[in-house]
């Protein structure tokens, strides 16, 4: 887990990194506060988040794409990402990435005693406002382990995508998904991959915010079968359809490409990128629209994952 903040000053970042020693993909924490005064995290300890007690999914109705695979290969350009509003009084905002690594913590170890939930919750103050987990067939089961069902409202995608969002603090206004990628067929072949997004409404200032989650195609490094620059642009695009001009766009998940790799690059030319761990040569990321300082990132350890 991962904690970062940003806000209207000088940069200063500081990195509290878990065992050295420990295997797999740690959790991050990231607590941002963008020029818009929004703190966000990705796996963040620090920023704020409350949700109203709903533990039925979501009655709005999802929108749900599929993109084919040269689509956007045919635009010469994308349009750009907005900046978010800097209207009204600063709202901090701390979200959480989470590669949940299921069929092993949940499948064969039976949760590990809800090591992922307490995590969460441990982590927890400030409360998170957003979470996007990977790797996930039951977000309500990770969020009842650490007790959390009665501010959060989990949000399930398919390719075990799945989201949650602190619902004292934010109002849904619309969520869906779109398919953006596929694995190369071969020994990691799984099938299409998909980006999953919500927009919500603060409730005590008005501001909104574009919420997005992501697990990248196989092999890593690849961009998968509809290669690395079409997963990239459909991850944009489906942002610019879904979001509106000033909304503060924060993108998170396992994107299965590390630094340097052409999906990254590419999401860079749009977004600011905030956080990356260190699992698998960095796949485990955060990207955002808000331009400001990371005061703090934190890694948490690995939660049961395999990941950062």
């Amino acid at each position: 887990m991962v904690t970062a903040e940003i806000e209207y000053r000088p940069c200063s970042l500081q990195e509290s990194l878990a065992d050295e020693h420990a295997h797999g993909r740690r959790f991050s924490s990231l607590h941002m506060l963008p020029l818009v005064g929004l703190t966000l995290c990705a796996p963040l300890a620090t920023g704020a988040i409350i949700c109203y007690l709903l533990q039925a999914p979501p009655t709005l109705e999802p929108h749900r794409a599929h993109l084919r695979p040269r689509e956007l290969l045919d635009q010469p350009w994308l349009p750009p990402i907005w900046a978010p509003s800097m209207d009204g009084p600063p709202v901090d905002v701390k979200v959480l990435t989470y590669n949940l690594f299921w069929w092993n913590l949940f499948d064969e170890r039976g949760g590990a005693g809800g090591i992922a939930g307490k995590l969460i919750a441990d982590s927890s103050n400030p409360p998170y406002d957003f979470m996007g987990f990977q790797e996930c067939r039951d977000p309500g089961r990770v969020l009842s382990d650490g007790k959390l069902l009665t501010e959060f409202t989990p949000v399930a995608g398919a390719y075990g995508l799945a989201m949650a969002y602190r619902h004292k603090v934010w109002s849904m206004v619309a969520y869906g998904m779109a398919d953006v990628a596929e694995d190369i067929r071969g020994a990691t072949y799984y099938g299409r991959r998909g980006a999953q997004w919500m927009r919500l409404l603060h409730i005590d200032s008005g501001r909104t915010a574009l919420f997005l989650n992501h697990h990248g195609p196989l092999p890593i490094g690849t961009g998968g079968a509809w290669g690395p620059l079409s997963t990239a642009r459909k991850i944009l695009q489906i942002a610019t359809q879904n979001g509106q001009p000033g909304d503060a766009v924060v993108l998170v998940g396992d994107f299965n490409a590390g630094g340097g790799s052409a999906t990254l690059r590419e999401l860079q030319t749009h977004l600011t990128h905030v956080y990356s761990g260190r699992f698998g040569g960095g796949i485990d990321n955060i990207f955002s629209n808000v331009k400001g300082n990371v005061i703090s990132v934190q890694n948490l350890g690995t939660g049961g994952s395999d990941h950062d």
